[in-house]
């Protein structure tokens, strides 16, 4: 993508969903290193591109990924994903991951059922899935693609029980009503705050927080638990190969 490509994209991302181009139009605005474009004659049809995620292995977010509602096809988004996993493996990426609604309305020009074949065919599996997620009755499901075979994992990651804090709770801007705990580790056990901030998140009129946890962190998970949250899924192979990203909620009404 270049300079000239952000005002075409933008059209392209609006005409397909007109309230994610706000949040695409700032990511854009901070950086489109690592966005791409598919064209064809000079016009564009589609884009797509990948972030990592910071603290893991090799571990990438699939970007903002979408196709001209008046041109798409399955074989051109295959092509798209195609080319994209070609310099993904090239850069050494090991997995890649994406979230996706499960709305479907017949009178979308660009539904997100679409977006989600158009993942399932380049060979992403669900790997979890949260109901009433973007709005009540819309689900995100969660999906991941391996970019290469995992690797045993020798020696096992050892346990960590150590204690943790609250840090507070942030909106997630992508979903109605739903929020985030940050946490942090403490060496010694002392007032975890992780309670207090749910009470105080349930008098916010937020409607579901989550959480998450790597799955050697058997303290956070267990103070989670303790606080009202359950466990609803994984990101697996998140941090690294045999190191998942363990996901909590709890619902608040």
């Amino acid at each position: 993508m270049t300079e000239e490509d952000v005002a075409p994209a933008l059209q392209l991302i609006e005409a397909c969903d007109d309230e994610e181009v706000v949040e695409a139009r700032a990511d854009y605005a901070e950086s489109i290193d690592d966005q791409f474009v598919l064209e064809h004659q000079g016009r564009l049809l589609g884009v797509t591109g990948f972030e990592a995620i910071e603290g893991t292995d090799r571990s990438c977010w699939l970007g903002w990924t979408f196709m001209d509602p008046d041109e798409r096809t399955a074989e051109m988004g295959a092509a798209m994903m195609r080319d994209l996993l070609v310099v993904l493996r090239g850069r050494k990426v090991r997995k890649l991951f994406v979230q996706a609604s499960d709305w479907f309305s017949g009178g979308l020009r660009c539904s997100h059922r679409f977006q989600r074949e158009v993942y399932e065919s380049a060979g992403f599996v669900e790997e979890l899935r949260f109901d009433s997620y973007y709005g009540m009755r819309e689900a995100m499901i969660g999906f991941g693609l391996h970019l290469a075979t995992p690797l045993p994992v020798d020696p096992p990651v050892e346990d960590d029980d150590r204690a943790i804090v609250s840090l507070g709770v942030s909106e997630i801007d992508d979903g109605e009503g739903i929020s985030f705990l940050d946490w942090g580790c403490v060496d010694a056990p002392q007032a975890d705050g992780i309670a207090a901030a749910v009470d105080a998140a349930r008098r916010q009129r937020v409607r579901a927080l989550f959480a998450s946890a790597a799955s050697h962190a058997v303290g956070a998970a267990k103070q989670l638990q303790a606080a009202g949250f359950r466990h609803v899924g994984r990101w697996a192979d998140f941090h690294e190969d045999g190191l998942h990203d363990e996901q909590f909620r709890c619902d608040l009404w």
